[in-house]
């Protein structure tokens, strides 16, 4: 009973490793065969007996089931439509090569019955539509009679189907085989070098958020030296520091700007976005106040109020302290969150050394340097 049921289990997965292959080469559409009527340039059978003798060499065509055959009654009702006016069966070679490109046949089989003497004979030709040209030809003979032509047109079936045969093999060859065709290649993308931060854009994160309060301290006391002068009527001084603080917040605000945005490059980092966008808002309000008070100032066309360049140096101020606001938190929550890697650019490239050597006299000395990488 086991033997049984193991062959059995075989038996079913053959099967099943088969099915696909024969699924592929039943995809793969035979050649398609168009079957014109036969021809007999003198009347020698009746109308209707001819037309049975080209019916039956359809069917023999096609009885194996390698070739697709369009029957001549397909043909002969195609023909009747281009043609209403009158009826003409499609004979020559021109009108059967245009009926089998419109009907997508491949090949065309045509044929012809005469009679020689007491006997008749029947020719038939098959014609290749892309090639141009006949491949194959076939005859039979027998008394001109429709029982004793089908022996005729049995053996012009056999011969016609055995030239057309291997083409249908060879399109069946090569079908793809999806059992034991190799799958294309995958390309694995080789796993990324792991996430470095720059040590050196964490520090000058850092050394900007310095900078940038310390210049803004410095142009809110320009701003308010600017104020006082103002009072003592030097316009010259309060124009020239007023000048100079509306540049040193002009420039210092884009470069802290860029160093947080450096130091938080391809990290999951954020910073302060609230203080980066209030520091953007101050310096806007800084750069159009102190331009609008430097025109005024080299115009003297009217004096500005009492304490409004001091509040511009103030606001000024402000906006630099918040753009260093947002370089410390970058700078802070990058190494936080990149301890290793950040640690590993922190290592110093020098390093001191002390090593025992053998001097020229033979005696044994220490030596004291400094090792670095580079």
């Amino acid at each position: 009973m086991m033997k049984r049921t193991i062959a059995l289990a075989g038996l079913l997965a053959g099967l099943q490793v088969l099915a696909p292959v024969a699924g592929a080469q039943e995809k793969v559409r035979p050649p398609v065969v168009a079957v014109f009527d036969i021809e007999q340039p003198m009347p020698v059978l009746k109308p209707e007996e001819l037309v049975t003798l080209t019916n039956y060499l359809s069917i023999k065509l096609g009885e194996s089931g390698r070739l697709l055959i369009i029957p001549s009654k397909d043909i002969r009702r195609l023909i009747a439509e281009q043609k209403k006016e009158s009826y003409r069966t499609c004979y020559d070679e021109a009108c059967q090569i245009e009926i089998g490109r419109e009907l997508a046949a491949q090949y065309t089989v045509s044929g012809s019955l005469g009679k020689v003497g007491d006997s008749c004979l029947i020719t038939a030709a098959v014609y290749d539509l892309a090639k141009a040209a006949t491949v194959k030809t076939a005859s039979g003979k027998g008394r001109c009679k429709p029982d004793e032509l089908i022996q005729a047109v049995e053996s012009i079936a056999l011969a016609l189907e055995d030239a057309l045969a291997p083409i249908a093999a060879a399109k069946l060859e090569r079908a793809p085989d999806p059992v034991l065709a190799k799958p294309p290649p995958v390309f694995v993308a080789p796993p990324a070098p792991p996430f470095r931060p720059s040590e050196g854009s964490i520090s000058w994160a850092r050394t900007a958020g310095v900078l940038g309060i310390v210049g803004g301290l410095g142009a809110a006391g320009l701003a308010a030296g600017a104020e006082m002068t103002k009072w003592y009527e030097d316009d010259l001084a309060s124009n020239l520091m007023g000048a100079v603080a509306l540049t040193l917040v002009g420039a210092l605000g884009p470069i802290m700007s860029s160093a947080s945005n450096s130091a938080r490059l391809g990290t999951a980092a954020d910073g302060s976005p609230a203080s980066r966008l209030a520091a953007w808002i101050g310096y806007g309000l800084t750069m159009t106040g102190g331009g609008i008070l430097l025109i005024i100032g080299l115009t003297g066309d009217t004096v500005p109020p009492d304490g409004l360049i001091g509040a511009v140096g103030g606001v000024g101020l402000l906006s630099l302290v918040l753009f260093a606001v947002d370089d410390f938190a970058c700078a802070s929550e990058v190494r936080s969150l990149y301890p290793e890697q950040t640690a590993a650019a922190r290592e110093a490239p020098f390093s001191p050394f002390i090593s025992s050597v053998r001097m020229p006299d033979g005696s044994t000395g220490a030596v004291l340097g400094v090792a670095g990488r580079f």
